[in-house]
């Protein structure tokens, strides 16, 4: 039997990071428009300047322009409000800087992350973006294996990660060798 993509988030609990930013905010708006029967929706927002991630979450996100057309039916989207929870967390922390109520929280029901918090910053220091593109993915890669019933785990990839080869060649979607055939945690 196949399961199209409504069906499959039906009932389901999701985290999602990234929403305070572009792209996540795009993502968010349509799952909220079109797969509104999922269970749950965890939102990962780093708490900032005196605001707690639900103020955060509700002024930087959710009254955004994008959400104009959901706000129309005040009661639906309250009705989905209702089912989000903004939970702090930082990709750059370790253990994600979730509580432990949190934590065990997300990993008893969490069974889709979608992770689309990064860096696009290009003036970053190479640390700072590894620190957030490269081992904050694999922060969220291990809470998606600590998750029981974790059933998919979802990034994506910051801008320009696929390039152009000066000979032509095509680049296949798969996990290259490093030249030096070191570890890139060792490169840090």
């Amino acid at each position: 039997m196949k399961l199209g993509i409504k069906e499959f988030f039906e009932g389901k609990t999701i985290l999602l990071t990234g929403t305070t930013g572009f792209v996540g905010k795009v993502v968010l708006e349509k799952i909220l428009r079109s797969l509104p029967g999922f269970k749950k929706l965890f939102v990962m927002v780093r708490a900032k300047k005196n605001m707690t991630p639900l103020e955060r979450f509700e002024r930087a996100v959710l009254s955004s322009e994008i959400f104009a057309l959901l706000r129309q039916d005040r009661a639906a989207f309250e009705a989905l409000k209702a089912k989000m929870v903004p939970i702090n967390g930082d990709l750059i922390i370790d253990k994600l800087g979730m509580s432990d109520a949190d934590r065990a929280m997300v990993t008893a029901e969490c069974e889709i992350v979608i992770n689309v918090a990064a860096s696009v910053n290009f003036d970053d220091p190479i640390l700072d973006a590894l620190e957030i593109n490269y081992f904050g993915c694999k922060r969220m890669l291990q809470l998606a294996k600590e998750c029981r019933n974790i059933l998919t785990f979802t990034h994506v990839s910051t801008a320009y990660v696929n390039s152009n080869n000066p000979d032509g060649s095509k680049i296949e979607e798969k996990i290259y060798d490093l030249p030096s055939g070191q570890d890139p945690e060792e490169l840090v």
